[in-house]
């Protein structure tokens, strides 16, 4: 655990695409931008939007499975759950990862932080149901990580011929990997156009200097 902290902090404090501020943690440009610049192939971008959620289902799968915590679930959460189409299920590891990612998304963009809100109470509830009622659910939801984390490398080594925004910030990359996606996709659909206009030029000319600074 310490080692995991010392690792995200180095990462996250010395890279070199994004000067980090904890006020920059919310800025949707700027987070938004980092990520743009790691996937800018189609083709990509194609394997994030079916690989990315697969990533986070199947880790709440997961989760779900190995970390619940009845002892300090209060019964309005089991209420809450019950009327989401998930009797019995009290906070596991993912309600508190999923009320993290839901709050920063809120911050960084609330109509599109709300959707997001939405998917990943619809992902816990889902991957809860999936992990209780399934013999099998650990051995597909590994095999659902795997694979979907075999893809998305292959699209980056191979499509967008650079390594994943992970080896550059972990943090940044763990926690806009699905805000990302879906925003990308609410963009294409012509939300917040000058926003995206700007996430691509910024990410363009990263990609650039990048492309500069390795044939130098």
């Amino acid at each position: 655990t310490i080692f995991f902290f010392l690792h995200l902090q180095n990462t996250t404090m010395s890279s070199s695409s994004s000067s980090w501020t904890w006020g920059g943690l919310f800025d949707v440009e700027k987070q938004l931008g980092f990520y743009a610049q790691y996937h800018h192939n189609f083709v990509n971008f194609c394997i994030h939007v079916i690989g990315v959620p697969s990533i986070f289902w199947s880790t709440s799968v997961l989760l779900a499975k190995f970390f619940p915590f009845p002892s300090i679930t209060p019964d309005f959460v089991y209420n809450l759950h019950d009327m989401m189409g998930a009797p019995n299920m009290p906070v596991t590891a993912v309600t508190v990862l999923g009320a993290v990612y839901s709050i920063k998304y809120l911050i960084m963009d609330p109509f599109a932080g709300s959707i997001a809100t939405a998917l990943i109470a619809l992902s816990s509830v889902t991957s809860y149901n999936f992990a209780q009622n399934n013999e099998h659910a650990v051995a597909i939801a590994a095999g659902i990580k795997i694979t979907a984390w075999a893809a998305q490398f292959v699209g980056h080594y191979v499509y967008e011929g650079r390594a994943p925004a992970l080896f550059d910030n972990l943090f940044q990359a763990l926690f806009q990997a699905p805000f990302f996606v879906l925003l990308e996709l609410m963009f294409q659909l012509g939300y917040r156009r000058e926003l995206a206009t700007r996430i691509y030029k910024n990410a363009e000319k990263d990609i650039q200097e990048w492309k500069k600074s390795k044939n130098e």
